[in-house]
């Protein structure tokens, strides 16, 4: 006897939520403006506009969102934008690694003690 899908014992569990309140908690852009005055003070222009450039391929390939907002997906469909851009693997890496997931970790935690 097979199993259908829905028969899979804690399938939900594997599934991410369908509506999430995205309203909730500062969005993407209030976050790079606060990581921005933090850590961007005597910093090199290009500093600035590294960060920005980053944050503008996620709002395009993904939306504005707020923080909370991004999903698994929303990494996976990022990434392939990246990709469907041109960029080989090691730009996609810098971008994906240095800008984005260590900047948002950083502005969740930034956000977090602003908060205290």
């Amino acid at each position: 006897m097979r199993m259908s899908s829905d028969d899979i014992p804690g399938k939900h569990l594997l599934e991410e939520p369908e509506e999430k309140n995205i309203n909730q908690g500062p969005s993407l852009s209030d976050a790079v403006a606060l990581y921005l005055r933090l850590k961007g003070q005597n910093k090199p222009p290009a500093f600035e506009a590294t960060l920005k450039r980053g944050c503008g391929y996620l709002i395009d390939s993904c939306g504005m969102k707020n923080l909370e907002g991004y999903t698994r997906s929303d990494a996976t469909q990022f990434r392939d934008y990246l990709f469907a851009k041109g960029l080989n693997g090691s730009s996609v890496a810098r971008i994906f690694g240095t800008t984005l997931f260590n900047g948002l970790m950083c502005f969740r935690f930034l956000l977090a003690c602003e908060a205290i």
